[in-house]
């Protein structure tokens, strides 16, 4: 029998007033504090239009579910490769599987010298078998832009290619290459390894709604929506946009293309492995038996991404419920803003100063910046955002209102100084760090204000890049996203944000 058990026999009447004292007072250990019960329920939701490359759908999330604590889009990618190579495909330390690639074009002459140079002259190449796969991080980049909306009003929207960087950056060195994993990152920089991602497993796209950003979040309020339709909308881009292709080593009887000592990496333009072309395994155009390996499948035959959505959501008692609908919510979370602009072939002089004006606004805590040649683009090797040789740039700046908000630096030592010391864990990536702050990755600190100041100007200087010798141009595509802090208020029934603009 428990002394609690004996206590409760032997006291009865004005003695208990001594062991009854305080409700958050017990002789019993730990104290009991009343938790109002809940359960959590995962679910699968169904787009309501069905997702086609090129177009956009929704899904609904539905108001039955009190809390929602996280959603995620799982993916599963067609394939050009035919049902009897997949097992080898998926074989890669033991089969290599090659695909026909299409007569592409090599450019000559096309080094920028003080003398004119002679017309540009194509060389045309015969087909040659590549490796083929969609392009890394794939989950990310299929998705190239979302939004959530409540009826007809949009409340914020977000960027596939976001996550492709941001995650790493609060992660652990653990935990990493689950997440590349789960999106389609083939770790590797192997060319042979590109053929892993022609038959992917199901991916995962997390979509960072307020209140599902982070594992301790909050959650999102869905019972505080009174009668309001909750959607969120994706947009896919096309087929044509999300494949790579290795990197293009014959040349027949033309030399490798140099500048100076630089050997220049050749892709194909806009890759296409499908429509019926001739497969290579193991470097054999037959199987053991001499008969042909089959053809790739023709885009009919391939079909469209299969998506869904899963979230996990709380299930409340009735009183907890009722409690929660009448009370107000400041949910705070990151949101995303992004500029784009094209960086023309006369910036790559050196010693020039290049000036692009930000036309994002917000509280920024962070801003990513990066360069994309027109010629990664064409081939969507995006993760791909260094030059052919060097680094984009020598100087980076960036002055807000005539006052300097981050001094001139060297950009290789702002890259170094923001990975090593200012983020969750050490990476290295291409991109160019702006960081307001000491420790931006969990709470609002030193940010930025760009809503309310008259310009924000990043002062460049390129260095003297060379033009890609498959498209012949240094024409480069610049991108800078900005990581803000907003506030999601949630007041009888509407949401609204608190810093739209």
């Amino acid at each position: 029998m428990s002394d609690g058990t004996i206590l409760e026999l032997v006291s009865r009447g004005k003695k208990d007033a001594y062991q009854i004292q305080g409700p958050q007072r017990t002789w019993f250990g730990s104290p009991y504090v009343h938790r109002s019960p809940s359960t959590r329920e995962y679910r699968a939701l169904y787009p309501e239009n069905p997702p086609r490359f090129g177009q956009w759908f929704d899904i609904v999330i539905p108001p039955d579910g009190d809390i929602l604590m996280s959603f995620d889009l799982r993916i599963t990618m067609p394939t050009w490769v035919p049902p009897s190579i997949v097992p080898l495909n998926n074989q890669p330390y033991l089969y290599s599987v090659q695909v026909e690639s299409h007569p592409y074009e090599i450019l000559s002459n096309f080094f920028i010298t003080n003398p004119p140079q002679p017309p540009i002259t194509p060389i045309i190449s015969p087909p040659q078998f590549l490796y083929y796969g969609w392009c890394d991080g794939i989950a990310n980049y299929l998705i190239g832009r979302w939004a959530l909306y409540v009826d007809n009003i949009m409340l914020l929207d977000g960027y596939g290619e976001f996550n492709t960087w941001f995650p790493d950056m609060e992660t652990t060195q653990m935990k990493a290459p689950v997440i590349h994993a789960a999106t389609g990152r083939t770790e590797s920089g192997n060319d042979a390894a590109i053929q892993t991602n022609a038959t992917l497993p199901e991916l995962v796209f997390r979509v960072p709604l307020p209140g599902c950003q982070r594992y301790d979040d909050v959650g999102l309020p869905m019972c505080a929506f009174k009668n309001q339709r909750v959607y969120v909308r994706f947009w896919l881009l096309d087929k044509t946009e999300l494949v790579q292709s290795s990197r293009i080593i014959e040349l027949g009887a033309s030399p490798p293309i140099q500048e100076g000592t630089i050997t220049l990496p050749l892709y194909e333009l806009c890759p296409a492995p499908w429509n019926g072309r001739r497969i290579k395994v193991n470097g054999s155009l037959n199987d053991p038996s001499g008969n042909p390996w089959p053809r790739t499948l023709t885009v009919n035959q391939m079909g469209q991404p299969q998506i869904y959505a899963r979230c996990a959501v709380l299930n409340l008692e009735n009183e907890l419920r009722k409690s929660m609908v009448a009370q107000k919510f400041e949910i705070r979370f990151r949101q995303q803003r992004r500029d784009d602009w094209t960086v023309d072939a006369s910036a790559f002089i050196p010693g020039v100063n290049y000036r692009r004006l930000l036309t994002i606004n917000g509280l920024f805590q962070t801003l990513f910046v990066g360069f994309r040649a027109n010629a990664r683009v064409r081939q969507n090797r995006f993760t791909d955002i260094l030059p052919a040789a060097g680094e984009w740039l020598t100087q980076i700046s960036l002055n807000v209102n005539g006052q300097d908000r981050i001094l001139s630096w060297r950009p290789k030592i702002l890259k170094t100084l923001a990975n090593n010391t200012q983020l969750a864990r050490d990476i290295d990536i291409a991109l160019y760090y702006l960081i307001f702050g000491i420790s931006p990755e969990f709470e609002p600190g030193g940010t930025c204000n760009l809503s309310r100041c008259q310009k924000a100007v990043l002062n460049l200087t390129f260095n003297d890049v060379p033009p890609d010798p498959m498209t012949g141009t240094r024409v480069t595509y610049g991108f800078a996203i900005g990581l803000a802090w907003n506030v999601l208020d949630i007041a009888d029934g509407i949401a609204t944000l608190r810093f739209p603009n």
